[in-house]
């Protein structure tokens, strides 16, 4: 029997689903995670909501799904109880459609947020609150951030930079630094909480969630610099965003505000001028962590 773990809750989907080889792959496909069958799985669907297909089926929860560039790969996180340890997480790198399933770190702390470089070569990722860089087959570890408050890697569209959170002072804030771990620098000093920093396809913009005091979140458009901040969304948690392959889309989780009580997310998509939101996943399951074709 499954065990039944939350491991990082978040969104939604409801339709027909299948196991690995289902149907083809394409441009304009996300991949996610989602909470079906009493357990976290990876799953893949259309970028408007139809043909769900199961591409992971393990005992441990999966979740944190990314692209490689070309979609010959994607990397995520899975729980392992094979250790010992009740449940360590790690990185896995598998095909697009689920098959060829490889564990890519087994250290004692739980890895998460891996996301690849732009030439699919190479693979961040976080644990310990400290962030690695490692190769596609999982070679070649190298820490590269050791103060273990730093969170939530991703790779900018030029391969040069780092994007993360680090906490300071009890709050975390945006940061950059390059591929080697050196010249670390604050971009974000707006006020509030900020998670899950994503580059724009050009590199030239940043989407981030906000926490507020009620422990809800907007998603936020700022340049890369951090000039130009403003507010996308707002009222509910908004997390997890990521821009489509041309830049004018933002895929991202909803969930409901904390007042309302329940966590179970939704796969929303909304223009980048904050215009046409539209619901992609629906139905009682939690869905959450999309990711796109190109987009690290």
């Amino acid at each position: 029997m499954k065990r039944i773990q939350r491991f990082i809750g978040i969104i939604v989907v409801s339709a027909s689903t299948c196991l690995a080889s289902c149907g083809d792959i394409g441009p304009t496909q996300i991949w996610f995670f989602s909470y079906r069958n009493f357990q976290y799985d990876i799953y893949r669907m259309n970028a408007n909501g139809t043909e769900v297909f199961q591409l992971t089926d393990s005992e441990g929860a999966s979740a944190d799904p990314a692209v490689r560039r070309d979609g010959s790969k994607i990397v995520f996180s899975q729980q392992f109880f094979t250790d010992g340890d009740g449940g360590n997480v790690d990185i896995v790198i598998m095909n697009p459609n689920g098959s060829n399933q490889i564990r890519l770190t087994t250290g004692s702390g739980d890895d998460r947020h891996p996301s690849f470089t732009p030439d699919g070569n190479r693979i961040v990722w976080e644990t310990g609150g400290n962030i690695w860089i490692m190769n596609a087959d999982g070679s070649s570890k190298t820490q590269l951030t050791f103060g273990g408050a730093d969170r939530e890697p991703s790779v900018s569209p030029n391969g040069q930079q780092v994007m993360f959170t680090r906490l300071i002072s009890g709050v975390r804030k945006v940061h950059v630094m390059s591929i080697n771990g050196s010249s670390v620098t604050q971009v974000l000093f707006v006020s509030g909480q900020q998670f899950w920093p994503r580059w724009s396809p050009s590199g030239e913009m940043i989407v981030y969630s906000q926490r507020d005091a009620n422990n809800n979140e907007r998603l936020r458009l700022c340049n890369a610099d951090g000039s130009g901040d403003s507010e996308l969304t707002s009222g509910f948690r908004d997390k997890q965003a990521v821009f489509s392959g041309d830049g004018t889309q933002i895929f991202f989780t909803r969930e409901p505000p904390i007042m309302d009580g329940g966590n179970v997310g939704k796969i929303y998509r909304i223009n980048i001028d904050g215009s046409g939101l539209t619901l992609i996943s629906a139905g009682a399951e939690d869905d959450g962590g999309p990711a796109l074709r190109g987009r690290p």
